[in-house]
């Protein structure tokens, strides 16, 4: 009796323990920062913003150079194979096709490359726009036709 009574005590302390130590050993949460009050249609026409990318070297984003491209699929193919864009860029791909078509990143078919590029089934004469927050090497296909491809490059 005495032996189960010195048990069940070891095992409320250990458990008592066990819950102030979680209690304790909790990270703190930081709050979120707080949202930026300007958006880019509202910097004054060609000047910059001065973000800096690296320290090394300067990211002039301007309203004067923000452009918008287009990509039209044929059905089989897409209009462009290779496109540079800066970031900010909108690049609007357009179905003229006769069947739907699904614009995805690379590799075909899981799209890891960037999962966020992806527009999703796009019926004939339907579009879909995509602006650029990253610079990088975008490369896309025709999910339904992976042999339609293309790559936009990111500056």
């Amino acid at each position: 009796m005495r032996t189960t009574i010195i048990a069940v005590i070891v095992v409320v302390v250990l458990i008592a323990l066990g819950l102030w130590f979680n209690a304790n050993n909790q990270p703190e949460i930081q709050p979120l920062p707080e949202p930026l009050d300007a958006t880019l249609s509202e910097l004054p026409t060609g000047e910059s913003n001065g973000v800096k990318l690296d320290g090394s070297a300067d990211l002039e984003v301007t309203t004067e150079n923000i452009g918008n491209h287009t990509i039209t699929y044929s059905g089989s193919s897409f209009s462009l194979s290779s496109l540079e864009a800066k970031i900010g860029d909108t690049v609007t791909f357009v179905n003229n096709g006769s069947a739907s078509l699904r614009v995805a990143s690379n590799p075909h078919p899981v799209h890891s490359d960037h999962p966020e590029f992806d527009s999703g089934t796009l019926a004939p004469g339907s579009s879909w726009a995509f602006t650029f927050s990253k610079t990088g090497t975008y490369g896309f296909h025709n999910h339904l036709n992976p042999g339609a491809a293309g790559q936009i490059t990111v500056r």
